[in-house]
């Protein structure tokens, strides 16, 4: 790919602006595709797929169901823009009655429901019952990695929590995120989803 825009106004697109949302990190991600590659098809291939906004009613339903409270960044956002989708054969956000716990991810889609997971995952019970309020919302740009949120270490004022990854290629161990989330954390989210994939451009543009 050949690309026509100068080093430094490239650069311009990898950092945040002021009070940037997750809806106005998107456009700025699509803006810089649509100026940085040659043709509509290149771009095409690295946008953020918007899927329809969920209602209030089908959010409600998870949170019931999950005995949790979703962040609210997380939640104005896909009941406002909706969901997303790529870019990668894998990469999509979860519909809110997909979400599941990593506790049950674990039990139904790794192992068989009666391993033990404490023993198979190095963890103690606090740690085993922490994974009931991992809440897996999208799967990454390849199969098995899933994003999710750390509610157990959510902020009490804000009800943000931080979110991680799990990598089922990588089965030693289950790290779970910081004690503490800065910010709304959807929207950090989106912002390092984006800036990781605007890096990656960049450097294909250089080959």
């Amino acid at each position: 790919m050949k690309c026509e825009m100068s080093e430094r106004s490239l650069a311009e697109f990898l950092h945040a602006r002021d009070g940037e949302t997750a809806k106005t990190t998107i456009d700025r991600y699509h803006a810089f595709l649509d100026a940085a590659l040659p043709s509509p098809d290149d771009a095409a291939r690295w946008r953020l797929r918007m899927i329809a906004p969920v209602s209030a009613a089908s959010i409600a339903s998870a949170e019931q169901r999950l005995r949790v409270r979703l962040p609210p960044s997380y939640v104005e956002f896909v009941t406002q823009y909706g969901l997303f989708s790529g870019p990668g054969e894998y990469a999509a956000m979860f519909a809110p009655a997909k979400l599941i716990t990593l506790h049950d991810y674990l039990r139904k889609k790794v192992f068989v429901p009666k391993t033990n997971l404490a023993v198979e995952l190095g963890l103690d019970a606090a740690g085993v019952d922490r994974l009931k309020k991992a809440i897996c919302f999208a799967s990454g740009q390849y199969d098995e990695l899933l994003n999710f949120f750390d509610l157990e270490a959510a902020d009490v004022e804000t009800g943000e929590a931080p979110i991680s990854c799990f990598d089922r290629q990588d089965m030693g161990t289950v790290e779970l995120c910081p004690e503490e989330v800065q910010g709304r954390a959807f929207d950090l989210h989106v912002r390092s989803l984006v800036d990781f994939n605007i890096r990656e451009v960049t450097k294909r543009l250089s080959k």
